[in-house]
């Protein structure tokens, strides 16, 4: 297998075990109430504290990864990291006297491990295959994140029915762990290869060896501060979306089939999206997944209780606005030269798109205490309103670059 072959099958083995992550927590919430004493109220901080934690770390860690020759490694620290989260978790339910303990020590564990694959990979297959192929590849491999994060809770309430709590934990653990061992090997030849010359889309290429980083800051904040906006949307509404559903159905199986539309059109959607980005360039991509998710939401909260219509405006929904991985780092792919892009990276990812999210379910949290939950999602639709009316911002802040 040739280099790049082997740098998107192995970044794609990344991408799906890092992304079959994404639900775990939420997912074990239901197992870890369960265990005597333990508070809901506690568990929604330290989902809360991951996300922060996994946004925040982020930044170090790719500054680490710019620094180094061996970023298919890190890759693969990081994927073993969330092993060892998973074998914290595990051990909740094999000493549940020290549950509150070990739940706070699995979520920062957690929340390091998940700081890692996002800016890494993208930056992986930006070196490999430059900035006007590399968001097309990028939708290939964001589309086995979708296909992991779509699978996750089928594939650990199946874990725990077959072997129990913890056996069952274990063994998702130790898949993390053949996937990180299986990624080091595979990547280890990966190093760093700088393909900072040619023409770029959205703006004009140069030669960046003499250039420094901050070149690229009014850009990069502009750009975190739409992408941080938008992700307050995407986060507050997705994570309140079950139980609005069952609001208006009272019915969770009817739930359930909305939600798992919605996540298998994300894998279309970071295909689509990928190519869209590496033929339109990074601010044609953006700008029209933006738009097409908050039209579609609109029109999800417009439906009312038409659940047809619900199914196919949620699925549209998630279709525009789950494709991260290829428009958001393609982009920045397609601006920001390669020596640069680890950093780069994390900051749109990990601070605008992580930190983001993480801000709009603590608003969303909080607007429930005053404002009913339909209420609340018209709130979130106004947030996207405003990320959609900064889009020119962005178009200003790339035009010398």
């Amino acid at each position: 297998m040739d280099r790049k072959r082997t740098a998107l099958a192995f970044t794609s083995l990344g991408h799906f075990s890092n992304d079959f992550s994404s639900l775990l927590f939420p997912v074990l919430i239901t197992y870890f109430l369960t265990v005597p004493g333990i508070s809901i109220l506690f568990l929604g901080v330290m989902a809360f504290m991951y996300n922060i934690l996994s946004g925040l770390l982020g930044v170090p860690v790719s500054r680490m990864a710019d620094r180094s020759e061996a970023e298919g490694r890190l890759m693969a620290i990081g994927i073993l990291v969330i092993g060892a989260s998973a074998v914290i978790f595990a051990s909740v339910f094999f000493y549940p006297q020290f549950a509150y303990l070990l739940i706070f020590a699995g979520t920062f564990v957690f929340g390091f491990g998940r700081a890692f694959y996002h800016p890494i990979g993208a930056s992986i297959l930006q070196k490999e295959y430059g900035p006007d192929k590399s968001p097309e590849v990028m939708g290939v491999n964001g589309s086995f994140g979708s296909i992991g994060r779509a699978i996750m809770p089928t594939v650990l309430i199946a874990a725990v029915g077959f072997a129990g709590l913890f056996n069952g934990m274990l063994l998702i653990a130790y898949f993390y762990f053949v996937c990180g061992i299986a990624i080091f090997f595979g990547l280890r030849r990966i190093r760093r290869t700088a393909r900072s010359t040619g023409k770029r889309k959205g703006g004009k290429r140069i030669a960046s060896g003499k250039e420094g980083f901050r070149r690229y800051y009014s850009f990069l904040a502009v750009f975190v501060g739409i992408v941080f906006v938008r992700s307050m949307f995407i986060e507050g509404v997705m994570t309140f979306t079950p139980e609005y559903v069952i609001g208006l159905f009272g019915s969770e199986v009817l739930m359930g089939i909305l939600l798992t539309v919605g996540f298998f059109a994300a894998i279309f959607g970071q295909l689509f999206f990928g190519v869209v980005t590496s033929r339109k360039g990074g601010l044609f991509g953006f700008s029209v997944s933006a738009v097409l998710a908050l039209a579609a939401f609109v029109l999800f909260m417009l439906s009312g209780k038409l659940f047809i219509m619900d199914v196919i405006s949620y699925a549209i929904f998630v279709f525009g606005a789950f494709n991260g991985f290829p428009v958001l780092l393609g982009y920045v792919g397609q601006v920001v030269p390669a020596e640069y892009s680890t950093r780069a990276n994390s900051l749109v990812w990990n601070i605008g798109n992580t930190v983001g999210g993480s801000a709009g379910i603590g608003v969303f949290t909080i607007l429930l205490y005053y404002v009913a939950i339909g209420t609340s999602m018209w709130v979130m639709v106004a947030l996207a309103l405003v990320s959609a009316l900064m889009l020119p911002l962005l178009a200003w802040a790339a035009r010398d670059l």
